[in-house]
């Protein structure tokens, strides 16, 4: 793989967090599912799914979070690889509202 085919805008990394994912297959039926995050950065996700998705559609994201501030944005599909079964796909996408910054530590900290 070329590295530069792969660098991001953001830093991401792998977390213990829970996405909840609205969308539409791309066959026309609806789906709201729950799953683990496999990496977040402020502008993008990327997780496990069986659902049959189409690069560039738009999905509705919320990541719960402490009380009541749930981290709530609609993202765009910018990558769909396979995933580690047959029926599996990892989702990347792209948050195209607000940006999150709820889990970020500066680098330079320690």
């Amino acid at each position: 793989m070329n590295p530069a085919s792969d660098r991001r805008a953001q830093r991401r990394i792998t977390v213990g967090l829970v996405l909840q994912v609205r969308g539409v297959e791309g066959f026309g039926a609806p789906f709201e599912d729950t799953v683990p995050a496999e990496n977040v950065s402020r502008t993008g996700a990327s997780f496990y799914s069986t659902r049959q998705v189409d690069i560039g559609s738009e999905l509705e994201i919320t990541i719960p979070g402490h009380a009541t501030n749930d981290f709530q944005t609609r993202a765009r599909i910018v990558r769909v690889l396979p995933g580690r079964t047959d029926d599996e796909r990892l989702i990347g996408i792209q948050f195209l509202g607000p940006r999150f910054h709820r889990i970020f530590i500066s680098e330079g900290g320690s």
